[in-house]
């Protein structure tokens, strides 16, 4: 079992400001909103179900849920508010994540241990980010997340098992 990471900042805070039954939490860690786990978890367990305001456009703060859909969470709410309902908004993107949506739920893709960041892939789900970013997952090179839209058709069809539904029907059939 590993345990929390050390904090770098006198700011940080891994004791979560909200947990959730299922044994999840918002850290703040590195000075960023972190979603960890606070106790051991299987793989496959549901881990938590996103809930929020359907949108049609992408927000720096959405999941994209269908082609033209759009999940927002209410504005202004702090981080201790129904942490089960919108614990979902502090996910970190990674492109070797522990965890994957099917629909609104995310599951874990692996056992996961005490003090682990529960991340996903954004380009399972996200057509095109609102707001393009330098990925800093430490699993690639800085790469720049900008969404499935522009992956090549070889990475897009690497995500295939892990993909959302308005993204897995872009892909060419298979042979």
């Amino acid at each position: 079992m590993t345990t929390l990471p050390a904090l770098r900042a006198p700011t940080d805070s891994l004791a979560p400001t909200a947990l959730t039954r299922t044994g999840l939490g918002v850290a703040i860690q590195d000075g960023h909103c972190r979603v960890l786990t606070f106790k051991p978890i299987a793989v496959g367990s549901a881990l938590l179900e996103v809930h929020g305001l359907v949108v049609s456009a992408p927000g720096r703060y959405t999941l994209q849920v269908a082609a033209d859909k759009h999940v927002a969470p209410p504005e202004g709410l702090s981080l201790d508010q129904e942490p089960e309902r919108y614990l979902w908004r502090f996910l970190n993107h990674s492109c070797r994540p522990n965890a994957a949506f099917q629909g609104l739920r995310l599951f874990a893709l692996q056992d996961l241990d005490v003090g682990d960041e529960v991340t996903f892939d954004y380009h399972c789900t996200e057509y095109e980010i609102a707001a393009a970013f330098t990925c800093r997952c430490g699993h690639c090179e800085g790469r720049l997340i900008r969404g499935f839209k522009h992956l090549s058709p070889a990475e897009q069809a690497r995500l295939a098992p892990h993909l959302a539904p308005h993204l897995a029907d872009l892909l060419p059939p298979a042979p």
